[in-house]
C-alpha cells in the first residue's frame, strides 16, 4: 500500500472483514453510493465525570449474540469522520453479516495509547479510554444482546494504536485487533504493562510509509 493510499484512508471494509473471517481486503476507494440500510444511533454516555460521545450503527435485521466491532479514527478524526472516510463500508458489511459498528470520538480527537511520549492531549491528561470502551460494551450488551466473547477492534493510525493497548492489556475483553498504519512503542517508550496473554493481531503498515 502505497503512502498516498495510507493518506486517503483506505481502510475500507479490512478490518470488520477480517475481524469476522469472511476474508480481508484494502480496497483502496471509497465507495461512491454506499447504501447501507440499518439505523445509526449518536450516543452520549457518562465515563468517570466526563461525557463521552460515540454512533452506533444497527443493521434492521440484527440477531441476538451478534459480534461488536469498534471502528477507532486517528488523530485529528472523529466517529463520524470515519465512518465517512472509509465509505460507510462497515456499516455495509454489518447489514451483509449481521453485527453492530461502533464509532467513538476521542478525547480533543485523540486517544490515550501506549506511547510514554506522545503528544496527544488524550495522552497528556491520561484519558481513561479502557474505561470508556468498557461503558460501552455494557450499553450494548445491555441495548442490542451483543456477544461479549466477539468484540474485535479496528483502528487505524492512533486508532491502531489504542487498539495495541487493548491487545496489551485488556487481550479477555477483545478478541481480536487489527491495526492500521500504526506501530507499537519501543521499550523505552512503552506506557502499558503488558498481561502476557496472547490474542490474534492484524498489522497493515504501508511498505512507503516514512512514519510507521
Amino acid at each position: 500500500m502505497k503512502r498516498a493510499a495510507a493518506t486517503r484512508m483506505a481502510l475500507g471494509s479490512a478490518g470488520a472483514a477480517m475481524l469476522l473471517s469472511t476474508g480481508l481486503y484494502l480496497s483502496g476507494a471509497i465507495a461512491a453510493e454506499p447504501r447501507p440500510t440499518g439505523t445509526v444511533a449518536h450516543n452520549m454516555i457518562a465515563v468517570k465525570g466526563m461525557q463521552r460521545t460515540f454512533i452506533v450503527y444497527t443493521p434492521k435485521s440484527l440477531k441476538p449474540n451478534a459480534p461488536l466491532v469498534f471502528v477507532f479514527h486517528g488523530s485529528g478524526g472523529d466517529g463520524e469522520s470515519m465512518r465517512d472516510a472509509t465509505g460507510f463500508e462497515f456499516d455495509m458489511l454489518a447489514d451483509r453479516d449481521g453485527f453492530v459498528v461502533v464509532y467513538p470520538d476521542g478525547y480533543q480527537t485523540t486517544w490515550n495509547d501506549c506511547r510514554k511520549a506522545s503528544p496527544q492531549p488524550a495522552r497528556r491528561a491520561n484519558i481513561d479510554d479502557e474505561s470508556f470502551v468498557e461503558a460501552m460494551i455494557a450499553k450494548e450488551v445491555s441495548d442490542h444482546a451483543i456477544d461479549r466473547k466477539r468484540v474485535f477492534s479496528a483502528g487505524w493510525s492512533n486508532g491502531g494504536q489504542l487498539g495495541y493497548r487493548f491487545a496489551l492489556e485488556r487481550a479477555n475483553q477483545f478478541a481480536a485487533v487489527a491495526a492500521i498504519t500504526a506501530n507499537l512503542p519501543n521499550p523505552g517508550n512503552l506506557a502499558c504493562t503488558p498481561s502476557g496473554a496472547s490474542m490474534p493481531v492484524m498489522v497493515i503498515n504501508g511498505t512507503d510509509d516514512p512514519i510507521n
